[in-house]
């Protein structure tokens, strides 16, 4: 009995595998504008952000992951609108995004636990525009009177027509996207934001902060994967257990036979 139970456990997890995915697209962008937000004022267009110079004109190259398992805390269905929000601020889920620029190789990534925030806003095709947003911030633990850095990538996706998104769960709420066609949209951009603080006790003194705008001019899926959850691993050891447990305990029966 106990073999067919760890057999269904072990099927059930192996199922779960193949359902969970994780969406990769490969973008580049062009830096539009920057902006210095906090800091001493610097005359421009080209800045020095983090130990790398950034300028307009530069190329950005990099990937946006999306787990379409991301947990929903919310949205809403009404007439030809609706709209979800998507977040993970625990490192659950296998987000994140990652970039390098061509001319200077400053890189950033989210890193493997970054606070993610999507929100998917869907027009019944005709009657407005859809819009995908992808917010991914991380930074340094603090530490009093040492420097950190905090840093954020934002995406902003929009499609005039409403033809960009379409999938809804049972309650009407749109789904996070598994594909996003480039050639419909009407605007795609990428923000990042980056800044250096010292943390003294009971203040945090910002350094220096910039803001680097970028057009995104290409956008491809790069892989669709089937990544296992957490909890999958847990029900496919215990499976796994069981069913050892059970092999040997007949290898003993049988030798006493």
């Amino acid at each position: 009995m106990k073999s067919h139970i760890a057999g269904l456990i072990v099927g059930l997890t192996l199922t779960s595998f193949a359902q969970a995915q994780v969406v990769v697209l490969d973008f580049t962008a062009t830096v539009a504008s920057i902006k210095k937000e906090y800091g001493t004022p610097e005359s421009g267009p080209a800045y020095m952000m983090n130990g790398a110079l950034m300028s307009a004109g530069y190329t950005l190259r990099g990937t946006l992951s999306i787990d379409l398992n991301t947990r929903l805390p919310g949205g809403s269905a009404m007439g030809n609108y609706s709209y979800a929000f998507y977040e993970d601020n625990n490192g659950v889920a296998n987000n994140g995004t990652r970039f390098s620029v061509d001319q200077t190789g400053y890189a950033y990534s989210s890193g493997p636990k970054p606070g993610t925030s999507f929100g998917v806003f869907d027009h019944v095709p005709g009657t407005g525009s859809d819009q995908f947003s992808a917010s991914f911030m991380n930074g340094t633990d603090p530490a009093n009177g040492k420097l950190e850095t905090s840093e954020t990538a934002s995406f902003s996706f929009e499609q005039a027509d409403g033809k960009m998104l379409g999938g809804h769960n049972a309650d009407g709420l749109p789904l996070l996207p598994a594909a996003l066609n480039f050639a419909g949209f009407s605007s795609a951009t990428l923000n990042y934001r980056f800044a250096d603080y010292i943390n003294l006790p009971g203040s945090s003194h910002i350094n220096s902060g910039y803001l680097v705008s970028a057009n995104i001019t290409s956008l491809a899926l790069h892989s669709t994967s089937p990544v296992p959850e957490p909890s999958a691993y847990l029900m496919l050891g215990a499976g796994t257990l069981v069913l050892g447990t059970s092999m040997r305990r007949r290898q003993r029966q049988g030798r006493k036979d």
